[in-house]
């Protein structure tokens, strides 16, 4: 993600997500330090709210480079 913000050239945000057995975590940059989401655990109900997560930002990545 470091080199990404580097590169980034069009201001546009970078989002990450990374996976610590059954945790998933969402990450974003702010500055020089990172937001991190709490983890949403797949082996419980989380894995609903992951997959909305993961809907919302397949919209929002789909809105984001169609405009470019």
């Amino acid at each position: 993600m470091v080199a990404a913000q580097k590169l980034n050239l069009d201001d546009k945000p970078i989002y990450g997500i990374y996976v610590n057995g059954r945790n998933w975590f969402f990450v974003a940059p702010e500055g020089n330090q990172y937001a991190v989401s709490n983890p949403y655990v797949i082996t419980t109900d989380d894995i609903f709210d992951l997959y909305a997560v993961l809907l919302y930002f397949k919209q929002l990545m789909d809105e984001l480079y169609t405009q470019i």
